[in-house]
C-alpha cells in the first residue's frame, strides 16, 4: 500500500459530493413517504418552531377536551 498516493478518508473530494448529493436526492423522497407527519426532526423544510407550534395546537386542543 502506497501512503503517498492515497487521500485520508476524512477529505471529500468533489466526486464524492456529487454521488452524496445524487443519492440524497434519490432516497430522500422514498423515505419522507414512511415518516409520520408529526416528525419534526432531521427533515427537510423543518424547523423547531414547527415542532413548538404543533405542540402548542396539541395542548390547546387538549383544554378544549376537559
Amino acid at each position: 500500500m502506497n501512503f503517498s498516493k492515497d487521500r485520508p478518508l476524512d477529505i471529500n473530494t468533489f466526486r464524492d459530493k456529487i454521488v452524496e448529493l445524487a443519492v440524497k436526492r434519490t432516497i430522500e423522497p422514498l423515505l419522507e413517504s414512511l415518516f409520520e407527519n408529526c416528525k419534526y426532526e432531521y427533515r427537510q423544510e423543518s424547523h423547531p418552531y414547527h415542532c413548538v407550534n404543533a405542540l402548542g395546537h396539541t395542548i390547546q386542543r387538549g383544554a378544549e377536551l376537559e
